[in-house]
């Protein structure tokens, strides 16, 4: 193919590459066909205007075959070529349409021209078909230039971009066409390229700039819509009545929707558009969730389910997209569930509903996050439930030994005691007075074991204990050794304040205040509680050693229900196969590897005490 006619054939189908993205998937015949003759018409009527303003026979063959000499250079510049079967089927139709059209298009173009009888030159046959294609070829020229120079961040100034008459006359083969079709050409050109290059730079400009807001728009709808259904659900379980902004006010003022969303990642607009039409949104769909929900919550949503005694298990569902082979395809995927034995939970009353927290995680000390965090949350009007069995909280998981399941206690994360099982890993709440809480996976890289303690009878409760930072991985922690009263007084503060630094007044100036260190204020809880008193009126005695009828009085005086060492002792012979070393009077000193098998055993994945100033 001829150069020229190789530029002239490409100016005429450029939105095939830069406006349309023509694609040649596979489609029906009818729309091959289409397709092909749509180019061959306007092509045929181009070559058609310009055979008869140039004097030349009428011949659309030779027109035909001087834009492609060839069959094989019409599949190669329409980039037809393929090893497809149901793709060669489309282009033999093509192709077919492309050269029934072009005939129809070269006629209609030499037949419109009429005789040059007209002594006007701005009407005669040339003039005309002269300015018809010089607004044609501008206008395509134009919307090629005018997309460029947007994205390369150039001004809207055709001036700069236009080409010049030499470079259009012989990008067009004007030389060679009558003074009357070159001069109309030109003229029409230059005007409607500059408006063309306007337009073209200005619909992209604002396709651009309105994006943020179309997308804020969107997303912020379809995230107020998500939110609103679950608010509107959830006043349906508490039995609260339909009230959406009051929803909503609680919903923002735990996290603004700036910080709940990761709004700080993108633009003013963006953000405006978001928060708008999340708002609008929350609202409609909260209203509409809260009217349809009441006894259709299972089927809603199946992160709430109602629990009773014939409960066993409790999903959390989400959903995931995947995209194979360009493919898209959707699946639901469950993370987390709670497993539940029967006769566990006697309520009618009584709902489990599991979300996943999406705000940033915190206080990881170093800590690894290998989870979601997933938000269990106990629904009845006590906003607890009393669990008559452990239930086992379960994460699918395959990963690092080194991993936990943690809850966030105390504004920290606390490590539950943890087992694996084939891609399962799951902890155990005791049978206690259940609330929920936020659980996720962490791994602790910096773990290492107490040194000797791998075949200790009380190896899993002392790694509980270790991992939650309550004792020290040092050569002198000895479990088999006494505990001291300042020893266990830092146990129990533990186990009920955690390692929240607040500071506790003691209402009795011990004589030996000097002797407790840093377990000063640890000391000074245990008093002030009225967990332990002095073994005297102003004595303390930290480093004297406890005994077991002494750790008996205070966790009487910690526990709501009635706490016997016997109880302890059985459950430490049948479960870890260790006899305690209590007497029958209990007196004798209690060492540190039972006082924190003990403490696990009672308190499990609790602590006595929230964290409140």
């Amino acid at each position: 193919m001829k150069k020229l006619n190789k530029i002239l054939v490409s100016t005429i189908i450029l939105s095939i590459v830069f406006l349309t993205m023509f694609s040649y998937a596979k489609v029906d015949l009818d729309q091959a066909y289409n397709d092909g003759a749509r180019w061959g018409a306007e092509t045929g009527r181009v070559y058609g205007y310009k055979d008869f303003v140039n004097n030349k026979d009428s011949d659309w063959y030779a027109a035909y075959l001087n834009v492609f000499p060839t069959t094989a250079d019409l599949i190669e510049f329409f980039n037809l070529e393929t090893e497809d079967d149901d793709d060669d089927d489309y282009n033999r139709e093509f192709i077919r349409g492309y050269r029934n059209s072009f005939l129809d298009g070269y006629n209609a173009g030499y037949a419109n021209i009429v005789e040059e009888t007209d002594d006007d030159e701005e009407t005669s046959p040339s003039a005309i078909a002269g300015a018809l294609h010089g607004k044609y070829f501008a206008e395509l020229d134009a919307a090629q230039v005018a997309i460029k120079d947007y994205h390369e961040g150039k001004y809207n100034d055709w001036t700069l971009s236009y080409p010049t008459e030499v470079a259009t006359k012989i990008k067009y083969d004007l030389y060679k066409d009558s003074d009357l079709y070159a001069n109309a050409f030109m003229e029409s050109y230059e005007v409607n390229f500059e408006l063309a290059y306007k337009e073209n730079y200005r619909d992209t400009s604002i396709e651009i700039s309105s994006a943020p807001e179309e997308n804020g728009n969107l997303q912020g709808t379809t995230m107020g819509s998500l939110k609103g259904e679950a608010d509107g659900m959830l006043d349906v379980i508490r039995n609260n009545r339909s009230n959406w902004q009051s929803a909503y006010n609680e919903m923002i003022s735990g996290n603004d929707l700036f910080t709940r969303y990761n709004l700080y990642r993108e633009n003013k607009e963006y953000i405006n558009s978001f928060e708008g039409a999340f708002k609008t949104a929350y609202e409609v769909a909260y209203q509409r969730m809260y009217q349809e929900t009441n006894i259709e919550i299972e089927t809603k949503n199946v992160n709430y389910r109602k629990v009773d005694s014939n409960e066993k298990i409790v999903e959390y569902s989400e959903y995931v997209v995947n995209i194979d082979s360009g493919a898209k395809s959707i699946e639901s995927v469950i993370p987390f569930y709670i497993e539940i034995e029967e006769g566990t939970i006697y309520s009618n009353e009584t709902y489990f509903a599991i979300a996943e927290n999406q705000l940033p995680v915190s206080n990881l000390n170093d800590k690894l996050k290998a989870s979601g965090v997933f938000d269990v949350k106990v629904i009845n009007n006590d906003l607890s439930v009393k669990l008559q069995k452990p239930i086992k909280l379960c994460f699918n998981f395959y990963g690092s030994s080194k991993a936990g399941i943690y809850k966030f206690v105390n504004k920290q994360w606390m490590y539950l005691q943890t087992e694996f099982d084939d891609g399962v890993i799951y902890t155990e709440i005791p049978a206690v007075d259940f609330d929920g809480g936020k659980f996720a996976i962490l791994i602790d890289n910096e773990y290492t074991p107490l040194k000797d303690s791998m075949l200790h009878w009380a190896y899993d409760d002392l790694k509980v204990y270790l991992k939650r930072g309550y004792i020290n991985n040092e050569t002198g922690f000895n479990p088999d050794s006494y505990m001291t009263r300042k020893e266990f007084s830092r146990m129990i503060r533990r186990n009920t304040d955690g390692l929240i630094d607040y500071s506790y007044s003691s209402p009795i100036d011990f004589i030996d205040k000097d002797l407790f260190l840093d377990y000063q204020n640890d000391i000074n809880f245990m008093v002030s509680k009225g967990y332990m008193n002095g073994v005297s009126s102003d004595l303390f005695n930290p480093n004297g050693y406890i005994t077991y009828n002494q750790v008996e009085i205070v966790m009487n005086r910690i526990m709501d229900e009635e706490f016997s060492w016997n109880d302890i002792s059985e459950l430490m012979l049948t479960e870890r196969f260790n006899k305690s070393k209590v007497n029958e009077f209990k007196s004798n000193y209690i060492d540190k590897a039972e006082v924190i098998f003990m403490l696990n055993k009672v308190l499990g994945s609790e602590v006595l005490f929230k964290w409140i100033i």
